[in-house]
């Protein structure tokens, strides 16, 4: 946990439960997604399973540090599909039940426990509500009003706030990415979704889309939209391209900002409708063709 960047406060309580032995059973790890929730839950994992921990942090030596990556005594439950079904919450359930093997207690790791629907919340219940004294279950969501207050009320929980600019730069640096400012101001301080948007070619299509606005020609603007159209397939990434664009023409406000504002509100309308799946195609040509009237109407 010492090389976790951000979340200093966080970490510093953590640690501190490791040394007092004060343990609890069920934790909620809550913030927006890509903050290292995730991370901090697998880092908290290994320093509560540890057999000699170090001013409370794993000391990285002992058996269970060293077979930390395969060990039973560590449990993670992910989505499938973008659901956690009850058939995997009862099989963890029975899983809580067998005893540790190296350490001394079990973490059970339900990542986005916020997709579980009322079938599986309900099989995890009776888990929170009798654990055995060596489980301590860690549940990770963005959304915790998805969960039920039954399950709330059992959880000790940890909210996590967005990462700020600096620190976002600083753990990108790390990989050897450089993050553009605009991508900074959109990604709500989630480092994962920052990343993403470098890796993927999102702000590289942006800026060429950006350009073919700025530049009036409906040809290049065309031509931009043949790329935008690739997208087809997901609509999460086509909205994050979309509000990329916006956040980058509100950067270029020039003296004609009312043409400029026009332009953004029909990115803004296009958007929505893409996400009530209105069509998807017929959506983006009435953008560009909106775009360039808008663009062209005072000459």
């Amino acid at each position: 946990m010492n090389n976790i960047v951000g979340h200093n406060k966080i970490i510093e309580s953590l640690k501190s439960i490791i040394k007092s032995d004060k343990i609890s059973n069920a934790y909620l790890f809550c913030g927006i997604d890509g903050i290292g929730k995730f991370l901090i839950a697998k880092e908290f994992a290994k320093s509560i399973l540890c057999l000699d921990p170090k001013d409370g942090v794993y000391c990285d030596a002992c058996e269970s540090c060293k077979t930390f990556s395969s060990t039973s005594d560590l449990v993670v439950l992910e989505s499938e599909d973008g659901l956690i079904k009850v058939d995997a919450v009862r099989s963890l359930c029975r899983e809580i039940m067998l005893k540790p093997t190296i350490s001394d207690r079990k973490v059970f790791i339900i990542n986005d426990a916020d997709t579980m629907g009322d079938p599986a919340q309900n099989a995890l219940l009776k888990s929170l509500e009798e654990p055995p004294k060596y489980a301590t279950i860690i549940l990770i969501a963005s959304n915790k009003s998805m969960l039920r207050k039954t399950i709330l009320s059992r959880c000790v929980t940890i909210d996590f706030s967005s990462l700020s600019n600096d620190e976002l730069k600083q753990i990108a640096n790390k990989y050897g990415i450089i993050l553009d400012d605009a991508i900074l101001d959109y990604c709500g301080g989630s480092i994962g979704k920052a990343i993403r948007l470098t890796q993927c070619g999102y702000f590289d299509l942006v800026e060429e889309l950006e350009k073919a606005i700025n530049s009036g020609s409906l040809i290049e603007m065309n031509r931009a939209l043949v790329e935008l159209k690739k997208y087809k397939t997901i609509k999460e990434e086509i909205n994050d391209i979309l509000n990329l664009l916006i956040n980058k023409l509100s950067k270029s406000l020039t003296n004609d900002c009312n043409r400029r504002v026009k332009q953004i509100s029909i990115i803004e309308e296009v958007n929505e409708n893409i996400k009530r799946n209105i069509n998807f195609e017929d959506s983006l040509d009435y953008m560009i063709v909106r775009i360039w009237e808008e663009g062209n109407r005072r000459k």
